[in-house]
């Protein structure tokens, strides 16, 4: 399987996802920071149609594992 591949079909470990409005993305890292959990930014939910990512350039995914309910754009590299 190349990287792309993967990326789609595990979840590489992530262990739990959190969703918030944009505007709580600094808050929700700070509070994980003070309870000693390291946090990362992986992504961003959006409803712009896949095809967007052709035009941005941007890795977008949609309707994984049979659930379609927007997208979602992927940027920066996960933690090695």
């Amino acid at each position: 399987m190349q990287p792309v591949e993967v990326e789609d079909a595990w979840n590489l470990g992530i262990g739990m996802v959190v969703a918030v409005h944009p505007d709580f993305v600094p808050t929700t890292h700070e509070a994980a920071a003070a309870h000693g959990i390291e946090s990362f930014t992986i992504g961003r939910v959006t409803d712009q149609p896949p095809a967007s990512a052709q035009v941005t350039g941007a890795r977008t995914v949609s309707g994984t594992k049979g659930i379609v309910a927007g997208a979602v754009t992927l940027h920066g590299s996960y933690c090695v």
